[in-house]
């Protein structure tokens, strides 16, 4: 709180937890965010969090990545020419995984190692291509063709995805 106020910190990123000791902290205190952007990350964030930083003054971003993907994948995004929504549905876009963020490709995938298409009874494993992306581990060659199966680095991850933006993310 002290780095935030002090710095005027204008964007950050931590995860759910973080945020509501951030939030906590500055009510006990009585102070305020004054727009001060935050990326979410490391797990879901729901929609009571996000409504409860949005009421605080705190603009909240939900990301996607683990630390095979150094570490971003998705992102929420947001245009200037948009459509009107309500704040239900700005709250509930805020915390879905995002869209995948430029170069990378990414798919869901069925047990069967092919694609599944889109939309929401499309759930399969997120798999993904990005020139970034770990190639193997370090001494254990066999996770690293695991985890490459098929030309497509394996999240473990269950997903579905809707207009290329990945709405619906499952940890496996």
């Amino acid at each position: 709180m002290d780095l935030i106020i002090n710095e005027k910190v204008s964007i950050t990123h931590c995860v759910p937890t973080i945020l509501q000791m951030v939030l906590k902290e500055a009510q006990d205190r009585g102070a305020s965010f004054n727009g001060l952007k935050m990326i979410i990350g490391g797990s879901r964030l729901t929609e009571g969090l996000a409504k409860t930083a949005m009421a605080q003054g705190i603009e909240v971003y939900t990301g996607y990545g683990m630390s095979e993907t150094a570490p971003l994948i998705s992102l929420t995004e947001f245009s200037l020419d948009e459509s009107e929504m309500s704040e239900d549905e700005n709250i509930a876009r805020r915390c879905m995984t995002g869209k995948p963020v430029l170069m990378v490709d990414a798919q869901i995938w069925s047990s069967n190692n092919e694609s599944v298409g889109t939309g929401q009874d499309n759930t399969g494993e997120l798999v993904l291509r990005a020139p970034w992306l770990t190639q193997s581990y370090l001494k254990n060659d066999d996770a690293g063709k695991e985890l490459w199966e098929n030309g497509y680095m394996h999240t473990q991850d269950i997903a579905y995805i809707v207009l290329m933006v990945i709405l619906g993310l499952l940890i496996a």
